[in-house]
């Protein structure tokens, strides 16, 4: 960002984008944010146009809701993200949020599904007929969400005391 550093330094990461996914010919960047310097930077979906590589547009969430994995919904113009809220797991803003964008690239939030019993959230995929959310947490837990509303449907928690303790951290579906 040329406005807070016009001299790039390496080992500044303002906003710790995580991952990136295109589809109809945007850019969905998602950026942790959280805390830099003195400051912090609000968790953020950015659009960029992959053809000239220019910002669209962005919709930010707080400061401590890290946006963690995102996926494209497979034949509507929605994009999910698992924010993982702090990352300690200790509180935060864990959730699950659907946004839609326009045929220019502006985002905006349909729903945000959260509740007390989601933390760290970490990866994220849909079903190949967009109907389901699939969610992994890193406290050994996966979750199942109606892509309409983002209703919790099922958890499966796959914690054990045995040693190593499973930490599902990225989850895919199979068609």
């Amino acid at each position: 960002d040329p406005a807070i550093n016009p001299d790039p330094i390496p080992n500044i990461n303002r906003l710790k984008p995580l991952e990136i996914v295109q589809r109809n010919g945007f850019a969905f960047i998602n950026c942790m944010g959280g805390a830099w310097n003195d400051d912090s930077v609000n968790g953020q979906i950015q659009v960029w146009n992959v053809s000239d590589l220019s910002k669209i547009s962005e919709y930010q969430f707080g400061a401590n809701s890290n946006p963690w994995h995102l996926v494209h919904h497979p034949f509507e113009n929605k994009i999910y993200v698992a924010l993982s809220g702090y990352l300690d797991g200790s509180t935060g803003e864990s959730s699950l949020a659907q946004l839609s964008y326009n045929a220019d690239g502006v985002l905006t939030l349909d729903w945000e599904s959260d509740s007390s019993d989601l933390t760290q959230l970490h990866g994220i995929d849909v079903s190949e007929n967009g109907e389901y959310i699939y969610v992994s947490s890193r406290d050994g837990r996966i979750f199942k969400f109606g892509s309409d509303l983002g209703d919790l449907l099922i958890a499966t928690d796959l914690s054990t005391s045995n040693m190593p303790y499973p930490a599902p951290g990225g989850i895919k579906v199979s068609y």
